[in-house]
């Protein structure tokens, strides 16, 4: 299984996957803002926080994906 790292979003709190941005570098993942409205469209609004960087240190808990071979320990993530 491929493990995904999550982070908190500082700005709503929920938890969402952090998505790999360069070398090193981590983004929080696009979301939407909980509590609110979609647009007239029916578009979701994507919280502030969405495509922020995270930095490392708050990188927390692992979503395993099903489906993806699980890798051996103590291999990268990408």
């Amino acid at each position: 299984m491929t493990k995904m790292p999550r982070t908190t979003c500082e700005f709503c709190r929920r938890t969402v996957a952090a998505l790999p941005h360069g070398v090193a570098q981590w983004r929080a993942s696009r979301h939407d803002a909980p509590d609110v409205p979609r647009e007239s469209t029916g578009a979701l609004v994507s919280c502030i926080g969405s495509l922020r960087p995270v930095e490392p240190a708050a990188l927390d808990l692992q979503l395993a994906l099903p489906g993806q071979e699980q890798q051996a320990a103590g291999t990268t993530l990408f």
